[in-house]
C-alpha cells in the first residue's frame, strides 16, 4: 500500500524523496543565517551611531580607568566643569606660586599708648552764671575724653551740659547750663593717655 502525504507545494503524492528533504532544510536555514546577519548589522550600526553622536556617558566608562595621559592638554576647559565639583584633593599639583621678591619697609607706625589714666580737676558752682569745667591732664599724657560730674543743684535747679570737647592737647573742657538760676556744683573729670 502506497501512503501519500502532502508537499509544500499543497499537492499531495508519494512519500518526499531525501533529495526535497534536504532542500527544506537548506531554506530554512537560509532564512535564520539571513535574520541573524540582519540583527547583526543593526547592532553595529546601533553602537557606531550612539558613538558618532556623542552619547558616551559616566556609565560607558570603568571607575579609576581614565588617566591625565588620556586626555589632550587645552581639552578640558573651566566652563566644562561643573561648580563645586572640584577639590584641592583632585588637583595633583600645586596651586602656591613662587614667593616674590620682598616689598620695600613700610612707614613706621604711631607711638603706642603707655597707660590710661581717669583724672579730676577742681570742682566749680556757682548761681547765676553758666559753668565752665576743665580737667587737665599730666605733662606727658594726651585728652582723649572728659565730661563732668554733678556734685549738686539747688531746688528747683535743673543743669543740662551745654558741650564737652578738648581745650588743648593736654586737657578737657565742659560747659554747664540750668534752666532756672540757682546752685549747681560739678567736677570735671578726663581720660587721659600717656604715650612715648
Amino acid at each position: 500500500m502506497t501512503r501519500r502525504v502532502q508537499n509544500d507545494a499543497g499537492t499531495t503524492g508519494h512519500h518526499g524523496s531525501a533529495s526535497a528533504r534536504s532542500a527544506r532544510r537548506r531554506a530554512r536555514g537560509s532564512v535564520a543565517f539571513g535574520a541573524a546577519v540582519l540583527v547583526a548589522t543593526a547592532l553595529v550600526a546601533g553602537a557606531g551611531g550612539a558613538g558618532a553622536a556623542g552619547q558616551l556617558t559616566g556609565r560607558n566608562i570603568r571607575d579609576d580607568s581614565l588617566r591625565s595621559a588620556d586626555f589632550r592638554d587645552g581639552s578640558i576647559r573651566a566652563g566644562q566643569v561643573r561648580n563645586g565639583t572640584l577639590h584641592p584633593a583632585d588637583v595633583g599639583f600645586d596651586l602656591t606660586g613662587d614667593p616674590g621678591a620682598p616689598g620695600d619697609p613700610g612707614l613706621p607706625g604711631l607711638p603706642g599708648i603707655q597707660k590710661i589714666t581717669l583724672r579730676t580737676g577742681l570742682p566749680v558752682a556757682s548761681d547765676i552764671d553758666d559753668l565752665n569745667a576743665i580737667a587737665p591732664c599730666a605733662a606727658d599724657e594726651i585728652a582723649l575724653a572728659g565730661g563732668a560730674q554733678l556734685d549738686s543743684a539747688g531746688p528747683g535747679v535743673l543743669p543740662y551740659i551745654v558741650s564737652s570737647s578738648r581745650a588743648s592737647v593736654d586737657s578737657w573742657q565742659t560747659v554747664i547750663s540750668s534752666s532756672f538760676i540757682g546752685a549747681k556744683k560739678y567736677t570735671p573729670w578726663v581720660v587721659c593717655a600717656q604715650v612715648p
